[in-house]
């Protein structure tokens, strides 16, 4: 059974990625991409001064909008803490929790050899996994 989703994010080697956004879900698609700089999440140090950066992040979160106002090519970026953002047509950023510090290891069930990293198509009852060699 196939899980809907409305973003996909990609990681290689610790850049991000959106080269997924459906507004709308619709099921059933076939999705063809390819991975282009202009999808890359930038780490909000390359986008805020260091004074900013420092905040904290109740104090640092107030500023991520001026980010998408400032940046009109951005779609996406990351604290690496808390937050992975999008920037709205509004030019608004619309953040929510992401997790910065998964690991690849099939939820403790990796059979993956020499290190690899392990991926399933579902956390809890999975029926495909796949070994990524470094």
């Amino acid at each position: 059974m196939a899980s809907d989703f409305h973003r996909v994010f990609v990681q290689l080697k610790n850049v991000y990625y959106l080269i997924v956004l459906q507004h709308e879900y619709t099921p059933s698609i076939i999705i063809s991409t390819q991975i282009s700089s202009s999808q890359r999440c930038p780490y909000i140090r390359e986008l805020l001064d260091e004074v900013i950066v420092g905040y904290s992040i109740l104090r640092r979160v107030t500023y991520y909008h001026t980010v998408c106002k400032q940046h009109s090519h951005l779609m996406c970026f990351h604290d690496n803490e808390t937050f992975m953002c999008l920037c709205t047509q509004e030019r608004h950023a619309n953040c929510f929790h992401f997790r910065f510090n998964m690991t690849y290891n099939c939820e403790g069930h990796n059979d993956c050899q020499n290190g690899a990293q392990c991926f399933q198509d579902h956390p809890h009852c999975p029926t495909k996994k796949i070994c990524n060699c470094q």
